[in-house]
């Protein structure tokens, strides 16, 4: 009878397979009352890096200790998105009542706006779950390295946005992929931005890493 070596590569794979699906469940789970999103997000970030470094499982654990960590920032952060989410929702919807020469523009600065915003917020739950440094830094420096390094921020935030993409295009389509959204679908995005974001990081902050 052969025995199972538990060295070989599809067994690393399997294992690696069962930590990202376990990251996605409870960052679902730890997501659902909405305003701790940002918290459970800088945890799933939290523990992709570790990973990344090759540390140990624990994978709830870890998850737990870094989303209590950063609760009270991450928790801040997600306010104030939410709030420029309904300005810009309620800015839009006002305009489109609107009969003036200043609608153009006023999408146009929505628009400005809300992809500022995008760009700026794809990097900042992975930065606090790396940097520990005040709200005000975070987010400028977020805000910065989004601008300077533009090509990847896009490819970050059409990343981030495919989830919404697909559901916009085709609603049947977003619940046939639903168990994979369930087991991995969200995390494989977190991965390939993490994978993304890393080198940047440890660019201009090799100390924080």
């Amino acid at each position: 009878m052969k025995t199972f070596h538990y060295n070989t590569k599809l067994y690393q794979f399997l294992i690696k397979a069962m930590e990202l699906v376990t990251i996605n469940i409870l960052w679902i789970l730890c997501s659902i009352p909405i305003i701790t999103i940002g918290a459970s997000t800088t945890a799933k970030y939290d523990v992709l890096f570790r990973i990344f470094k090759g540390e140990d499982a624990h994978i709830a654990r870890k998850f737990f200790k870094a989303f209590a960590a950063n609760f009270k920032q991450a928790t801040v952060i997600t306010g104030i998105l939410l709030v420029l989410a309904v300005v810009i929702f309620l800015d839009v919807r006002l305009l489109s009542r609107m009969d003036s020469s200043f609608e153009i523009l006023g999408y146009v600065v929505a628009f400005a706006i809300g992809l500022i915003t995008l760009s700026t917020c794809s990097y900042i739950f992975p930065w606090i779950s790396r940097i520990d440094d005040k709200l005000a830094n975070s987010i400028k420096n977020c805000f910065l390295i989004s601008m300077k390094h533009l090509p990847r921020t896009c490819v970050i935030v059409l990343l981030n946005a495919l989830p919404a993409i697909i559901l916009l295009i085709s609603y049947s389509l977003f619940l046939y992929m639903l168990v994979f959204w369930v087991t991995l679908g969200f995390v494989l995005i977190a991965y390939c931005n993490a994978k993304l974001i890393d080198p940047i990081i440890c660019r201009y902050f090799p100390q924080g890493t």
